[in-house]
């Protein structure tokens, strides 16, 4: 600040804003050195629709998939499209990311059960004395289905309030005839029944109900939207219009439990599509225990804002190995690391353990639903710093994942509990002695109610949510 101020030198204002709260808590690659593997297809070609009269298409039919990509299940002239730099894209196959099981279940709360590490877990029972989630929190699980009658996750399911079951009338006009509880977009119906176990167990780290029965999930109060995208192999077309059923219908979250080796741009423009929505994706790191900076594994190697890549842990807080594998990972494609060998998660019909990447994700996805019912407002950039920015930091994940963490929810969630100070001033600029309107709305506490708002600017001071402060000092003041 300038101290000899005359009238030809004007004065500038930068606006912050200390708050005073009171935060009351309630009660996977291929082997090093190897050629990039080859992904199998299903039938068709992802094309985008604005160049589809451009490819030349034989008989057959068409299918939107969102995101202006269409599914088209006839012939394509590719020499055509090649020549034209048309983009044709295969319908890959992306893969379950799944192991053999193991017993016993700690990544909740690790007492150094079995010869684990007692504090090798996500500190469960920090986050659980913040928040357990709420049910306007809908977490959608792209997979393969749920079992709707599981005692764990029947009080769990997303209902659309819109559709009239079994009524074979799309009451609500979004395209899906009886979508009562979410969308089998593998076989175009409204049959979500989980027939693999794998969507069952993903859903249920994410969200078992305390119950007293089998286990819990991480947030268990929030909403499951399952999406069946997989019967077994998961289809990109069928992942891109699971992706768009769950932005269309309210999901703050997706899980993809998921991955394949092969970049499709259809995927990228979904998952884009989805940050814009402000919709989380936690994404598996993979299984094959090599790096995804040399060989990247997607959704989790997009670079996108709103994507968390998870490699797995195991109850001693190493990289996690299973018996047909290990926790891939990636100094730089990799964000963090989570609790993924020997999970007790629940089963079609009963529980069961299993481990991998797949099991890691959910953690993620369930750590993002509780930050969300603190600050359902925030932004995925928002919620996935949270997230990154509080992990446990283990020298067994240095070089391995980029914050060289495993996630630690009871952390996140004390973060999330920080006030939030939104402070604004007018005018910016004038002559002195220069009259400010300072306010601090918007501002709030998550964790509880904001008590005081103070002012300052050198000597001059305020106190209030709305504030009135003269500044004399020529220059920048702050």
């Amino acid at each position: 600040m300038r101290s000899n101020a005359t009238r030809s030198h004007p004065l500038a204002l930068v606006v912050a804003a200390s708050i005073v709260a009171a935060a009351l808590a309630a009660a996977g690659g291929a082997p090093a050195g190897a050629a990039e593997p080859a992904e199998p297809v299903a039938g068709g070609f992802v094309v985008r629709a604005d160049e589809l009269s451009l490819v030349g298409t034989e008989a057959g039919t068409t299918r939107d998939i969102g995101f202006g990509w269409v599914l088209v299940e006839g012939g394509i002239d590719l020499e055509a499209a090649d020549a034209l730099g048309i983009t044709v894209g295969n319908n890959t196959i992306y893969h379950l990311l799944d192991d053999p099981l193991f017993p016993d279940q700690w990544g909740f709360e690790n007492t150094g059960q079995l010869g684990g590490t007692p504090g090798a877990d996500i500190d469960a029972q920090g986050a659980w004395a913040i928040t357990e989630g709420d049910p306007g929190q809908v977490v959608a699980v792209l997979d393969s289905g749920i079992d709707l009658d599981h005692p764990d996750l029947v009080d769990r399911l997303w209902t659309n309030t819109g559709e009239i079951p079994g009524n074979g009338i799309d009451d609500d006009n979004n395209g899906y005839v009886d979508d009562v509880n979410g969308w089998d977009v593998a076989d175009d119906d409204a049959d979500v029944q989980d027939n693999l176990g794998h969507g069952t167990a993903v859903a249920s780290v994410i969200a078992a109900t305390r119950n007293a029965v089998g286990v819990v999930g991480l947030a268990p109060s929030t909403t499951i939207m399952p999406v069946r995208v997989c019967n077994p192999g998961c289809p990109l077309a069928t992942i891109m219009e699971g992706v768009n059923y769950a932005l269309n219908n309210g999901a703050g979250i997706i899980n993809l439990s998921l991955g394949s080796f092969i970049f499709d741009q259809g995927l990228a423009d979904a998952i884009e599509a989805a940050n814009l929505a402000g919709i989380v994706v936690a994404a598996a790191a993979g299984n094959t225990g090599t790096d995804n900076d040399v060989f990247p594994l997607y959704p989790a190697s997009l670079d996108t804002p709103n994507v968390i890549a998870v490699a797995a842990t195991d109850r001693s807080d190493g990289l996690a190995a299973f018996p047909l594998g290990s926790s891939s990972f990636g100094s730089t494609s990799v964000d963090l690391a989570a609790p993924g060998a020997e999970i007790m998660m629940a089963d079609i019909g009963g529980w069961s353990e299993s481990s991998g990447t797949s099991f890691a994700t959910p953690m993620v996805s369930g750590t993002a639903a509780l930050i969300r019912t603190l600050r359902p407002d925030a932004d995925p950039t928002s919620v996935r710093s949270l997230i990154l920015e509080t992990v446990d930091v283990l020298p067994s994940l240095a070089g391995k994942v980029s914050t060289g963490g495993r996630l630690n929810a009871g952390a996140a969630l004390t973060a999330a509990l920080a006030p939030i100070a939104v402070a604004s001033g007018t005018p910016t600029l004038g002559w002195r002695p220069l009259s400010v309107n300072l306010s601090g709305e918007g501002s709030s506490s998550p964790g509880g109610s904001i008590v005081a708002w103070d002012w300052s600017s050198g000597s001059v001071s305020a106190s209030g949510e709305t504030a009135t402060i003269a500044l004399n000092t020529v220059g920048t003041n702050t």
